[in-house]
């Protein structure tokens, strides 16, 4: 019997071709938008998952209050993990890691093909030996429990080993840390998963960092990152008690009230950030799947129950011939199912084809795993929802007909009793559903545009501007590197600074100000070189900017921003003393306010103090047109740069980027959110207008007859057009009323995300409107335009 519904199902499908092409493709589309997206979802929330002790293993946190502000952070003293470990025996092991970002790393005597075993490293890490037993980050080659107890030892991943030593056996080579410090390969780790938050090529003991004059055990500076190992019946909530009962109030450090907190492993990724809490973008984007799967869902009911009148007499027949309800029921619920399982195939087929262009949008890793049971429970869970919500309505409906009514009647008296009766009804709540969901994503969509660009407004230049890392090396030659690169004619300017413009960091959070005391305020400060605020067009609000005209700049000489000059309290700041890290500075100038944080942030007090030998970035400003584009070939003037830099820095790779594409780790999972959002808000956005051309299309051809009628009697072609559009300019309307303020609501949640807000656009309430009413003239309009051209006497010769 299910054999002949199917039988049924598809013979249904292929003689309305132009109806089911329409349902089917507004169901692939939101059938694989929905896939794309919960692969991206899986991932996020399977981080750290694949670690045995996974859900044993803490990551420590802390907060401070500083000046009425409470700052999170992951990075401790690193005397805690020891102290905390003797204090609570709940603690089974602990370890610290140390961020190594930069480091030039060099293989002796490699035989290496490729010819070059000297790169710069950006994901190293220093710590204790007992990291490798605490997580699960499997040894191809040593041993866990000794591969860092060795000062002088190094762990790398099998990638980093094929780069440095090729096909040899990398176990007991040699490798030297920044020309330096020549460590031992110990072990060699399988490459580290894609969904792990600790991302590394190699490891160094913790010892290590003692040759460079840190101490491990103290209170002085925060730059470690703490993990924890509980016991299997310790409490994480009752550990969280005691620590910030007992232990924050004997942290030697009076100043400032620490309160420390853990938080499990498995947590880490999605809540451990409080700025920038990636949990709020994966509930952001399964709300999006889920949108766009209930839109493609509203036009299958509409189209499946606006269909659904023409089958009357085939139902009226059956009945008569002893069919049952239940069997009809069954009938078009296959009808539905079949739908959605076609669909689903379809679309599991594109998800194919464009993974390698998502997982490139996305910057993850992502793979399409057929054979996993949750997976496959998942997609047959969408195909039976969609297929049962879809058949259901008109199943009960048409199932429940009296089978004498039906065949008596004529079809028209049954087209004009439908559009009088609840299903019509329905049909119209689901139309306004569709138009509302679309004009909250068109609403979002405009308004992430315009945050897009308020977020990009930094308070500086930074376009045609090239980073290049020194790595070390070149800090004693800059003059005369400056003098060669200025010969170039691409070249505008040269500078310098210990830190990115748009990334400072805390490098002196107390003792600071116009008297010689502790402040308590958190200060951002850098070295910087001449022209540095020439480089990034930075307005002097006081005073003057540093010169080569005042050699006392250099040694006495400091600049601040005007938000450390609001701190201060003063008017006139220019040639007051005053005090940064121990010492007496004289303040020559106020620089105007720029983000040197993350915009979601606010701006902190800036101190900006003159050293040219001091520098970890060179700024190369290339030479522009009144157009902003640069007057010489890029590519030749980059290989230029090059060349000279290896003049002054033989051992050491040459590394650039452009200032205006620097994106921030915490802060990619916007550019990333924001892709997916725009992407498949307008793919949603075409499932709607699919799914009203589809139905005003069903339904004007319910209405032939009529038209033919209205003609014959003199009504002109704009009072047809008028009569077939003002219904859904009603729901249009209805629509409006109820997107408006849940769009609003929405935007006013989000926007609390960040310090620096805008206004709210009243005017992307009517751009939505505006776009969502011409989506919906256009697809009434191609069908009454069609309909109302149509000649009468073939109009009435319909049926």
């Amino acid at each position: 019997m299910l054999k002949n519904y199917f039988k049924i199902a598809l013979r249904n499908l292929f003689r309305h071709k132009v109806y089911s092409f329409i349902n089917i493709l507004g169901l692939v589309i939101g059938m694989a938008c929905a896939v794309l997206i919960l692969l991206w979802v899986q991932d996020e929330v399977s981080y750290d998952n694949f670690h045995e002790k996974s859900n044993s293993i803490c990551k420590l946190y802390v907060k401070f209050n500083m000046e009425g502000k409470t700052i999170n952070s992951e990075r401790t003293f690193s005397a805690v993990a020891n102290d905390l470990k003797d204090r609570y025996p709940e603690i089974k092991s602990s370890s610290r890691i140390y961020e190594v970002k930069d480091c030039i790393l060099k293989a002796i005597g490699s035989d290496n093909q490729n010819g070059n075993t000297v790169f710069a490293e950006k994901k190293g890490m220093a710590a204790d030996p007992s990291f490798l037993q605490i997580f699960s980050f499997p040894l191809l080659k040593g041993n866990p429990q000794i591969a860092l107890k060795n000062q002088n030892s190094i762990v790398i991943t099998e990638e980093m080993a094929k780069k440095y030593f090729g096909d040899q056996d990398a176990i007991g080579k040699t490798m030297t840390i920044n020309n330096r410090y020549d460590v031992t390969v110990t072990g060699i780790l399988k490459n580290i998963p894609f969904n792990s938050h600790i991302r590394f090529d190699f490891l160094v003991p913790l010892k290590l960092l003692e040759n460079f004059g840190i101490n491990l055990n103290d209170y002085n500076t925060t730059s470690f990152i703490t993990y924890l190992l509980l016991n299997d019946a310790a409490s994480v909530q009752e550990l969280n008690n005691k620590i910030q009962r007992e232990f924050d109030k004997t942290i030697p450090v009076k100043e400032i009230k620490f309160q420390h907190s853990i938080v499990t492993l498995p947590r880490v990724h999605l809540f451990g950030d409080e700025l920038f809490p990636r949990i709020i973008f994966v509930y952001a984007l399964a709300g999006l799947a889920i949108l766009i799967l209930l839109i493609a869902c509203i036009n299958f009911i509409n189209l499946s129950t606006a269909r659904s009148m023409v089958r009357s007499k085939e139902i009226g027949v059956r009945k008569v011939v002893g069919a049952k309800r239940q069997q009809l029921i069954t009938q078009f619920l296959c009808d539905s199912i079949l739908i959605s399982i076609v669909a689903m195939v379809i679309a599991l087929i594109i998800v194919q084809f464009l993974l390698p262009s998502f997982n490139q949008i996305t910057e993850k890793h992502l793979t399409f795993q057929l054979l996993n049971l949750q997976f496959i429970l998942g997609l047959l869970g969408i195909v039976g929802i969609i297929g049962i919500l879809a058949g259901s309505y008109p199943a009960l409906y048409l199932s429940g007909l009296d089978p004498i009514n039906i065949l008596r009647g004529s079809a028209s008296a049954l087209k004009i009793k439908h559009r009088g009766s609840n299903k019509a009804l329905l049909r119209k709540i689901l139309v306004v559903t569709q138009f509302t969901f679309t004009i909250i994503l068109i609403v979002n969509i405009l308004n992430g545009f315009r945050w897009n660009k308020h977020m990009s407004q930094l308070g500086f230049d930074k376009d045609n501007v090239i980073c290049i890392r020194t790595n070390g090396g070149i800090n004693n030659n800059y003059p005369v590197f400056k003098n060669e690169l200025l010969k170039n004619q691409g070249i505008e300017m040269v500078s310098t600074s210990s830190q990115l413009p748009l990334a400072m960091t805390v490098s002196g959070s107390t003792n600071w100000g116009l008297k010689n005391e502790a402040s308590k305020i958190l200060a951002m400060n850098a070295d910087v070189g001449y022209d540095y605020a020439r480089m990034f067009k930075l307005k002097m609000v006081q005073g003057r900017y540093f010169s080569e005209e005042y050699p006392s700049d250099e040694n006495g000489s400091i600049i601040i921003n005007e938000k450390a000059v609001k701190l201060l309290g003063v008017k006139d700041p220019v040639g007051r003393r005053f005090y940064f890290q121990g010492q007496e500075y004289t303040i020559i100038g106020v620089i105007q306010d720029f983000h040197s944080l993350p915009k979601i942030l606010e701006i902190p007090p800036n101190v900006f103090l003159l050293n040219p030998q001091r520098f970890e970035y060179i700024f190369v400003r290339l030479k522009a047109d009144v157009n902003n584009r640069p007057v010489e070939n890029v590519t030749q003037t980059i290989e230029d740069i090059k060349k000279t830099y290896k003049k002054f820095n033989v051992d050491n790779p040459f590394e650039y980027f452009f200032l205006n594409e620097y994106k921030f780790e915490e802060g990619k999972i916007f550019d990333t959110v924001e892709k997916i959002l725009i992407c498949f808000t307008v793919l949603g956005i075409f499932i709607a207008a699919l799914g009203l051309f589809g139905l005003s299309s069903f339904m004007i051809e319910l209405r032939t007859k009529e038209i033919g009628i209205r003609k014959s009697l003199g009504a002109s072609f704009t009072k047809i057009l008028t009569l077939l559009s003002k219904d859904y300019l009603k729901l249009i309307i209805i629509a409006n009323a109820i997107a408006w303020p849940l769009s609003f609501m929405i935007e006013d949640s989000m926007s609390n995300l960040y310090f620096y807000k805008i206004d709210f656009a009243y005017w992307l309430f009517i751009a939505a409107a505006s776009f969502v009413l011409l989506i919906a003239l256009a697809a009434v309009g191609m069908q009454s335009v069609r309909a109302a051209r149509t000649n009468p006497v073939e109009s009435l010769r319909y049926e």
